[in-house]
């Protein structure tokens, strides 16, 4: 399974827990492993993308991963999942390049899933 796989498949779960599970402690537990889940294979697809990426060219290259995981997300059946990563200089200070906000949100679910992917220093 690619990690682009991968990770759509962790937001398509969590996104289906996150609708059908409303209790706080619950839906913190979630919110808590998936950030962990993501954290981890956006860690080492970092420095994938990062060892093989001329550095000027690095922003178009995690773009591409993560609009990859949205488009595999939109073959998730059943569901309507609507991912945002935000990354680059909006959201990172100098040295800290690799961070990634993402936000998803499943259709009709009352809660919108919020994390801040921060890569080990």
């Amino acid at each position: 399974m690619s990690r682009i796989n991968y990770t759509a498949k962790t937001v398509a779960a969590a996104a289906h827990l996150l609708k059908t599970c409303e209790h706080p402690t619950m839906v913190d537990g979630i919110m808590a492993r998936t950030t962990q889940m993501l954290n981890s294979v956006w860690g080492v697809e970092y420095r994938n993308i990062k060892a093989k990426t001329p550095v000027g060219e690095m922003p178009y290259a995690v773009a591409y991963f993560w609009d990859r995981v949205s488009t595999e997300l939109s073959g998730v059946e059943g569901s309507h999942i609507v991912l945002q990563a935000v990354h680059g200089q909006e959201v990172n200070p100098p040295g800290h390049e690799g961070n990634v906000h993402i936000s998803f949100q499943a259709n009709n679910s009352a809660t919108r899933f919020v994390a801040k992917l921060r890569l080990p220093s």
